[in-house]
């Protein structure tokens, strides 16, 4: 699940009306990140807020652990 727009729009806008360029760079985390790659952090984003040395962070959405079936 994306983050939703209501959480990180407010935050952008406000970065944006200081004035200052910004070139945006998205990821996904945690469980949607777990699914498509194997890591909650994806090496990109490591590499990203190396060289930038900056992140805007949301909400995560932590793993959710599968429930087993119960045999009858």
């Amino acid at each position: 699940m994306a983050l939703a727009p209501r959480l990180w729009a407010p935050a952008i806008r406000i970065l944006e009306a200081t004035g200052l360029k910004f070139e945006w760079e998205r990821f996904s985390v945690g469980a949607d990140a777990f699914e498509k790659s194997g890591a909650y952090i994806p090496k990109e984003l490591v590499e990203s807020i190396e060289r930038t040395r900056l992140a805007l962070k949301g909400p995560v959405e932590p793993r959710r652990p599968r429930l087993q079936q119960r045999q009858r």
